[in-house]
């Protein structure tokens, strides 16, 4: 580029930019501000101390400044329009927050004009007050509870200053604006972590500006109880604590009372306690000893009714006596024998369950772990005699058994636990080992006999009922065993025409009050219901329905039908036996029937009204038994029931389905019993059912895999086999062999 280009080039650069760094800046003026200045005095006399702030006509600060030693204050705000508040900080009774002119809201205070100068003294009103006594009407406060809420807002900043002097019992509120005011009166005294004292509510104080209002209170307590723990003082520990009474709702209160907690407190050294805080109502006391209290226990843990007290509002019961009782201790030891890849330790994860010897199959009265060195020990018992049960609780097995090395409750070793004293259990075995029993007599009649023999030793009590069926048939004992087991019963089989001898000696020995025949007249004939009756001496009562469904509905009404519906239900076919088998004692553990059902189509009217109510049916078997139209067509008529298919490949995996869904925890026992014949299993049906156990079905030579999986689950002590070598042979019962 030529060099005269090149500077013409240049110098046009240089007028461009010369117009855009000199283009000319708009003046931008200065908003013009004033001073607010003036003194703030208190009315009555004196200078205000605190500080002054302006806010904008919509409630925003613009700016704040102090009150100086001579009540001055300046500040300096744009020109506009303002509301100015002051906050008094002092100790005279005057308003904490007000505004200029009187005012104690920004919505009633008046604007002040700043556009120049400007000069405003402001005068901090006179507070109102609120004073009176405040006391308990039982004795004098500690402490009090005071809150004051001003009706129709309360004004920014609302401080009331609340005083209480608890030696002259007397409050004050002041620095109130005034108004119209609710005012809650309590305390903060306490018994143990509750309430004392209730509250009282005073609504509508009207106070005058400057002006005393005068409220006077004695408080009522709180439903309270007190009382005396009494205790056998040689066995307590005068060194430990004595424990905690819990008062609960009494049985009596109504379901939104049942929402009220329960609450404990203390017993001190002397025995006294006092429980308050509580509502009106009637409330039940227990006493509970402390852990260390080993020869005490509680008066309502086994039983003991408790002592229950009716309370109104803030009624105060005194004189209320509430017993610990003497308690005896048990120690011992747990070896434990469960397989393992190394040798078997001395020590297993482990808890000893104990029980009351006249009611083991119910809850467990205590329950501990098993320490490091093996060793337990359960204080608080009930002088009296128990069973324990030992549990593994570790990864390796659901072994269990009952001390010392039972693999049942019937063979367990009974404790007996004194009163301040403690029991030696010795040492007890846990095992995973299983071993096997045959039940079995010389038929089918007699193998049903040897189950009631198990199910009512010699030294039983009276047997309520006895259910008879025909043996040579299976559709009547079916749904016969779960009731029976429901009754508390047993079940014997009988020929249409014949008690057999072993059957009529098994019925001389029971000697049972009730004897139910199930079937009619082609089951079982009129001579064999005469000779029941001359046997046992009682009139049999006759089940029976125009076939074998009506018949299974006949026995369930009787014993389920009438009261509440029971909460789960079995259905099985009424063509063939195998799958109702199972369902007889996993029916039993549930607490229902087992109704037959043709399967081929709807519930007749009166099946459908006996199901009615019960929220859960189980249809046992597949398709083939209880087609899906079954299950259909009941739900149209049976709304909101909950229906489950229970069932495999076969009848052996159809019982280990019921068993899998009935019997969610391990069992003591478990009963085996050939699946191609139904009599076995029949009568000792309902022995399982007593036994609380599952009855699974085998081969005669061989265990099905499914049956095994499902047995092992559930980790019986003792597997029964039902029925004599010819059903299910001597090889099953030594090592349960799979097939």
């Amino acid at each position: 580029m030529p060099s005269s280009a090149r500077r013409s080039w240049v110098g046009a650069l240089a007028v461009a930019l010369a117009a855009v760094l000199f283009v000319p800046v708009a003046t931008v003026a200065a908003t013009p501000t004033a001073t607010l200045q003036g003194t703030v005095t208190l009315e009555g006399g004196g200078a205000a101390s605190g500080y002054v702030t302006v806010q904008s006509t919509s409630g925003s600060d613009v700016a704040t400044r102090p009150v100086d030693a001579s009540g001055h204050y300046s500040v300096v705000v744009p020109t506009g329009s303002y509301r100015v508040r002051t906050t008094y900080q002092g100790r005279e009774n005057n308003v904490v927050t007000s505004y200029a002119c009187g005012s104690f809201s920004i919505e009633t205070a008046p604007v002040v004009s700043v556009s120049g100068p400007s000069s405003l003294d402001i005068v901090v009103p006179r507070g109102a007050e609120v004073v009176g006594t405040l006391t308990g009407r039982d004795g004098r406060l500690e402490t009090a509870l005071i809150d004051i809420t001003r009706r129709g807002g309360a004004g920014e900043g609302f401080i009331p200053r609340k005083t209480f002097d608890p030696a002259t019992q007397t409050y004050r509120i002041d620095q109130l604006p005034p108004g119209v005011y609710d005012l809650v009166l309590s305390s903060h005294d306490t018994v143990g972590s509750r309430e004392k004292y209730a509250y009282e509510w005073h609504h509508g104080l009207d106070v005058a500006a400057g002006g005393s209002r005068r409220v006077d209170a004695a408080l009522k307590r709180t439903p309270t109880i007190l009382g005396r723990v009494t205790s056998p003082d040689a066995l307590r520990d005068p060194s430990r604590p004595v424990g905690d009474v819990t008062a609960s709702p009494a049985w009596s209160l109504t379901p939104e009372e049942w929402q009220v907690q329960s609450v404990s407190t203390p017993i001190a050294d002397d025995g006294s306690f006092s429980v308050a805080g509580l509502t009106a109502g009637r409330w039940a006391l227990c006493a509970n000893p402390n852990v260390a209290q080993a020869s005490l226990r509680g008066a309502c843990g086994d039983g003991t009714t408790p002592v229950v007290v009716e309370l109104t509002a803030n009624q105060v019961v005194a004189g209320v006596e509430v017993a610990l009782l003497p308690a005896g201790s048990v120690a011992g030891r747990v070896v434990s024998e469960v397989e393992d890849s190394s040798p078997a330790p001395a020590w297993s994860p482990a808890r000893v369950a104990v029980f009351a010897s006249d009611d083991p199959r119910g809850d467990p009265v205590a329950v501990v772990s098993v320490e490091q060195d093996g060793s337990f020990r359960v204080d608080h018992l009930k002088p009296g005699t128990y069973v324990a049960r030992i549990e593994d609780t570790s990864w390796r097995s659901d072994a269990h058994g009952w001390w010392p090395d039972a693999p049942s409750v019937e063979f367990a070793e009974t404790i007996t636990v004194t009163a301040g004293a403690t029991t030696d259990m010795g040492t007890g075995t846990l095992s995973d080992d299983i071993a096997t029993e045959r039940l079995a007599g010389s038929d089918r009649y007699a193998t049903a006999v040897e189950a009631s023999r198990a199910l009512f030793p010699a030294d039983s009590p009276t047997v309520p009922v006895v259910y008879v069926a025909n043996g040579t048939g299976y559709a009547d004992a079916l749904s016969a065993g779960p009731a029976a087991a429901a009754e508390g019963g047993g079940l014997l089989m009988v020929s249409r025409d014949e008690v057999p001898t072993v059957v009529a000696d098994e019925l001389r020995r029971l000697r049972p009050d009730r004897v139910v025949l199930v079937g009619g007249p082609a089951a079982l004939s009129s001579s064999v219901a005469a000779r029941l009756a001359k046997i046992t001496g009682v009139e049999p009562e006759r089940r029976a329905g125009a076939d074998r469904y009506a018949t299974s509905l006949e026995v369930n009404e009787a014993v389920f039908g009438g009261g509440d519906a029971p909460a789960e239900l079995f259905l099985a076919t009424g063509r063939g036996f195998a799958d109702a088998l199972a369902a007889g004692p996993a029916a039993a553990h549930l607490g229902g029937p087992v109704l037959l059902v043709d399967g081929t189509g709807p519930l007749t009217a009166a099946q459908t009204e006996f199901v009615r109510g019960t929220p859960k049916i189980d249809v046992v078997g597949g398709p083939a038994a209880v087609s899906d139209a079954t299950i259909e067509a009941m739900g149209p008529v049976l709304p909101g029931i909950e229906v489950r298919r229970l069932g495999g490949a076969d009848r052996y995996a159809t019982a280990a389905s019921v068993n899998e869904h009935a019997f969610a925890t391990v069992t003591d026992r478990a009963y085996l019993a050939t699946g191609s014949g139904f009599a076995d299993a029949l009568g000792g049906g309902v022995l399982a059912a007593a036994d609380d156990a599952p009855l699974y079905l085998t081969t005669a030579t061989c265990v099905p895999e499914v049956t095994l999986t499902d047995l092992f689950r559930v980790s019986p002590n003792i597997v029964t086999v039902l029925g004599g070598r010819a059903v299910v042979s001597d090889d099953v019962l030594d090592g349960l062999p799979a097939c």
